[in-house]
């Protein structure tokens, strides 16, 4: 639905992310390009805002 990737860091590490959701569904989507590392988190409930919930999952992968 969208092409538009969105710029951040983690514990100093610069990621790309995409995030997205409806009625029934939400995901997350992020690739850190100077660790070599991508993650991705899919829901089956509704999600309509970016509630960057990868921030909890990856912060016991990047240092």
């Amino acid at each position: 639905m969208a092409l538009s990737w969105f710029c951040d860091h983690l514990n100093g590490t610069k990621y790309c992310a995409h995030a997205g959701g409806g009625g029934g569904y939400y995901c997350e989507i992020r690739i850190y390009p100077e660790k070599g590392l991508g993650s991705v988190v899919m829901f089956n409930r509704t999600g309509m805002t970016n509630e960057k919930y990868l921030d909890k999952l990856d912060q016991y992968f990047i240092s």
